[in-house]
């Protein structure tokens, strides 16, 4: 399945998410006829997508294609962050990723939110808020 994907640390870029491979390849901004299905970004070594495919959240990469429902997603470290996902105990995805808020937050006085410039944290933030989880589900279904 493909799907139209925005660039989450540049929205104006879109990609075509193949969702067999987790492959993105440039799209042009699609018409009116095609909606946005998730985003993707570069976390360390390759890219990430988060989306909804057959009404599920899911995370993909060339390696991996992880569901996130019953799934503990946690984000630590400063300089170097690293994405875990788990399921029923079990370590199913681990990224490790330069930390893409630069300069710190607390140099930032506009409104923007940390989550606002890394996916990772976004992708943990969603999903601990049901009503964000139905919410992304809505929009990208």
């Amino acid at each position: 399945m493909k799907l139209a994907v925005r660039d989450f640390g540049a929205p104006s870029r879109w990609g075509e998410l193949d969702t067999e491979t987790g492959a993105i390849a440039p799209l042009e901004a699609p018409g009116s006829d095609r909606k946005e299905q998730g985003y993707f970004m570069r976390l360390g070594d390759g890219e990430v997508s988060f989306c909804a495919v057959s009404g599920k959240l899911m995370l993909l990469t060339s390696d991996a294609q992880v569901g996130l429902a019953d799934s503990k997603v946690e984000v630590k470290g400063e300089e170097l962050r690293t994405l875990r996902v788990e399921k029923d105990g079990e370590l199913v995805l681990r990224l490790a990723y330069p930390n893409p808020v630069n300069p710190p937050m607390e140099l930032d006085f506009t409104m923007a939110e940390e989550e606002d410039f890394d996916l990772g944290l976004f992708v943990k933030n969603v999903l601990a808020s049901e009503r964000r989880k139905t919410i992304m589900l809505k929009k990208w279904s």
